[in-house]
């Protein structure tokens, strides 16, 4: 049961490190498996200043404990050592580790972040059922833990450089993650896009966004003001990176504005094409059913199928088709796209980016 559930945790960890690199990086296809609500958001988590550990993410740091452990189990298990009382122990402490850090981040999830990643959950468990498995199968006491201490140097050389290995591959792993993403100089970007920013004029956003989370502007330490078009692919894979931020940071208010591609809404913009436009109107207006951020999901999940909309009735029913599940009055829905009102907003919020 220990070797099943650790290779249970290895698997959660593996997917939770992989995913982490793309949210962090502003490469995100899409959410998380485990994204379910603001409550049970894995994004949210993995976008928090708690996911990494000097500065390497904590999925790292869970994934090469847990193989450590595992090999130092299948050592105890497959009787490759003479001395398998000091092994056990050895597994013992090493999974007790695990478990508190487990309880660790459980706290952390719960009063400092406010929200829970399922798969996170998932090696928690996988911690205690492996720590459970272990406890009837050796002896401990405090005395042997003192004991072990004492001569760790002397009698348990191998253990201390297999803990050791834990940092060096963490490192080595994330070290190979940021390149493959081309991070490594993304501190100097980050400077020199700051330092742009300060020297550019400020400006005073006096237009109602579209869509917005948080507290209001005064109470907010951060205001992320994003301006988006819902046909732009960079657009929907920096979304689930800007809102997983945002919602792991409670001080920090969101806002949507819609910045449509579009002639017909964007005086900015010569060409008409309608579908941007459209889609601009339809969150606007699904925000007064309170439905503006589970459409804006959608539209941005199904942003190839509007890509064949031809016509402004074309985009209508296709979204009509896709929301049928969400949206609970698509007459005032439709209504409300095709009114001045919402017109007026989109183009308003245009003008402002």
């Amino acid at each position: 049961m220990a070797v099943f559930s650790t290779l249970v945790a290895i698997g959660l960890h593996a997917y939770l490190a992989w995913t982490y690199y793309p949210l962090k990086y502003a490469r995100s296809t899409g959410e998380s498996l485990c994204n379910l609500n603001a409550t049970f958001n894995c994004d949210a988590v993995a976008a928090s200043s708690f996911s990494s550990f000097l500065n390497i993410p904590m999925a790292i740091w869970g994934l090469t404990t847990n193989i450590v452990f595992l090999i130092a189990l299948l050592i105890y298990a497959l009787r490759l050592t003479d001395e398998r009382e000091r092994a056990w122990r050895n597994v013992f402490y090493l999974s007790s580790f695990i478990a508190l850090t487990s309880i660790f981040m459980a706290a952390i999830s719960l009063f400092l972040i406010n929200s829970f990643c399922l798969f996170c959950i998932g090696t928690y468990i996988c911690s205690f059922v492996t720590l459970i498995a272990l406890f009837p199968t050796g002896e401990f006491s405090f005395a042997l833990l003192l004991a072990d201490v004492k001569s760790i140097w002397i009698k348990n050389k191998n253990f201390v450089f297999l803990m050791a290995s834990i940092p060096i591959f963490s490192f080595v792993i994330h070290q190979s993650m940021v390149r493959q993403y081309g991070a490594e100089k993304i501190q100097k970007v980050v400077e020199t896009s700051i330092n742009e920013w300060m020297q550019n004029p400020k400006n005073e956003l006096n237009t109602l966004p579209s869509l917005s989370y948080g507290p209001e502007r005064d109470q907010a330490k951060l205001v992320i003001s994003e301006f988006a078009d819902f046909l732009c692919g960079h657009c929907k894979h920096a979304a689930p990176s800007l809102d997983a931020f945002a919602k792991s940071h409670k001080d920090i208010r969101f806002e949507f504005y819609s910045f449509a591609l579009d002639g017909e809404c964007n005086d900015a913009v010569e060409r008409k094409v309608g579908t941007p436009c459209t889609l601009a109107k339809a969150v606007y207006c699904a925000e007064k059913q309170h439905k503006g951020w589970e459409l804006h999901d959608l539209a941005f999940k199904n942003q190839t199928d509007f890509y064949s909309a031809r016509s402004t009735s074309d985009t209508i029913e296709k979204l009509k088709n896709l929301s049928s599940k969400l949206i609970d009055n698509w007459t005032e829905l439709q209504t409300c796209i095709e009114s001045e009102e919402a017109l007026n907003s989109i183009r308003a919020q245009g003008k402002t980016g």
